[in-house]
């Protein structure tokens, strides 16, 4: 699916492609991140570093007038269907 940024008021078209929506059909376009948070284990009453590995959503941006192809699922997405509604965004 390719889609283009029609905005009239010229502002910047951004939305997040949910891995739930997305990547639903077969390949996932999320990238592996790590997150590291302070652990307290309570039985030594040491503090430590736990590293949790997470998956991060990718996302689009559209300047006005770009055009970008984009996954067809992401036609599903609420905020992309309520700008195709809007005008903001047109499938090309």
């Amino acid at each position: 699916m390719r889609l283009k940024n029609c905005s009239r008021t010229g502002r910047i078209v951004s939305f997040t492609l949910a891995h739930k929506v997305v990547c639903a059909g077969g390949e996932c376009l999320c990238t592996n991140g790590e997150h590291k948070s302070r652990a307290h284990n309570p039985k030594t009453g040491d503090v430590g570093i736990r590293t949790v590995s997470r998956l991060i959503a990718s996302s689009v941006f559209l300047v006005k007038g770009e055009e970008r192809e984009v996954p067809a699922a992401a036609g599903k997405l609420p905020e992309v269907a309520a700008m195709l509604g809007r005008g903001d965004l047109r499938a090309v």
